[in-house]
């Protein structure tokens, strides 16, 4: 929300695409459930022929079934930004949300770079189900996951399209699954993480 109201201050059009509805002004917005690839796909034909931006910013807590943080953190959210692609402009940018929760992911490298490389939601969604995630570190076991596909798509990407992609990492941030982070790392985790920032 904050993301959207800052670009739109600052002349940006912005349309959101979300399974809720928005809580801030948007310039248009798509209803649509990102745990569902043919959900994206019929959003993705809502959105303009042509954008300069993708901000990934949609997610659900580790505490939802592991499966959907898996659909909506890591699947979707790459699904939605493949078939985006070829609507962004060059100089374009995608900014993944991750989380300081993904910073391990150097110790799952090969794990992560083996589902990166599955070519679609569905390949990935197999992948995870020869290979299952742990309920209790699904949140951040798929953050990692993103941090890893973005590194190893942002260089495909800025080599053929001239787009850039990030991944950013923040802390303990005011939502309305911040609750659910409390239950799911308990008070002094996150109150540690809040001191780092």
């Amino acid at each position: 929300a904050e993301v959207a109201r800052l670009a739109r201050f600052h002349g940006a059009r912005v349309i959101g695409i979300d399974r809720n509805d928005p809580t801030v002004t948007l310039d248009g917005f798509v209803k649509a459930d990102l745990s569902k690839p043919e959900a994206i796909d019929e959003a993705v034909l809502s959105l303009p022929a042509q954008f300069d931006g993708l901000v990934n910013a949609a997610g659900v807590p580790g505490t939802s079934d592991r499966d959907t943080v898996a659909r909506v953190n890591y699947l979707g959210l790459r699904h939605l930004t493949e078939t985006v692609v070829g609507r962004l402009s060059p100089g374009a940018a995608v900014v993944n949300f991750a989380s300081i929760l993904g910073a391990a992911w150097p110790e799952r490298l090969a794990r992560h770079k083996d589902l990166a490389t599955t070519a679609t939601f569905q390949s990935g969604h197999d992948w995870l189900a020869a290979n299952p995630v742990s309920q209790d570190t699904c949140y951040q076991y798929f953050k990692e996951a993103l941090i890893v596909w973005t590194f190893m798509r942002a260089q495909q990407l800025f080599l053929s399209r001239d787009i850039r992609m990030n991944s950013v990492a923040p802390g303990p941030v005011f939502t309305p699954i911040l609750g659910d982070f409390i239950t799911m790392l308990g008070q002094d985790r996150v109150e540690a993480d809040s001191g780092r920032m």
